[in-house]
């Protein structure tokens, strides 16, 4: 039986924190001109960087872990790396009251991020992930980052990053009989009654 690969979640080092630290710098430098940027669509920017980047290199920009928020994904430790950052004098933050009535948390970096932990390529990314949301309000963003791993799992839960492999499509009836050649090849059926008793779902 082939091996199963190991799950993906990140770690809370120091290395990891340090890079976290840096690239919310950066990312409140690149966003500061966007009034629709704020907490939410910060969590949601690093959490497609660096889920992103481990879909395409097998490795996240900062190797830190994300939880399952009501909002959507958002680093574990996103609170006590800002607050330690506002302590220090790096970051400022400020309350907006919107149109809408809601109260938005603006950023300010007071120094420049330190870039050097981060290849051009990674930079790259990270412009690409914020064009492709800068139009897009809190709740949009929010509400795109809604997939299925994060419907599945209860709140606090940690992510994998192997989640970024999840196709968010619906199946269709070639995908459906795909998974029965597999699962009649493998005798899933079998195995599922062995382990639940039932197999009245498949």
């Amino acid at each position: 039986m082939a091996k199963q690969a190991k799950l993906m979640f990140g770690s809370n080092t120091t290395e990891n924190r340090r890079k976290l630290r840096e690239l919310i710098l950066y990312v409140v430098s690149r966003c500061s001109n966007d009034p629709r940027f704020g907490a939410i669509k910060l969590n949601k920017i690093l959490y497609y960087v660096d889920f992103y980047a481990f879909g395409w290199t097998g490795k996240s920009v900062t190797g830190s872990q994300y939880q399952r928020l009501p909002n959507g994904p958002a680093p574990k430790h996103l609170v006590p790396v800002r607050d330690e950052m506002i302590e220090k004098g790096e970051l400022e933050t400020g309350a907006r009251l919107l149109l809408n009535g809601e109260k938005q948390t603006r950023f300010s970096g007071k120094r420049p991020a330190d870039v050097s932990l981060f290849t051009s390529r990674e930079l790259a990314l990270v412009q690409e992930v914020i064009d492709s949301l800068e139009e897009l309000t809190a709740k949009e963003v929010s509400d795109k980052s809604h997939g299925r791993a994060w419907k599945n799992l209860p709140d606090g839960t940690l992510i994998p990053y192997q989640a970024v492999f999840i196709s968010e499509r619906e199946l269709v009836p070639d995908d459906v009989k795909v998974i029965r050649m597999i699962g009649a090849r493998y005798n899933w059926r079998e195995r599922i009654m062995k382990r639940r008793g039932s197999a009245a779902e498949i």
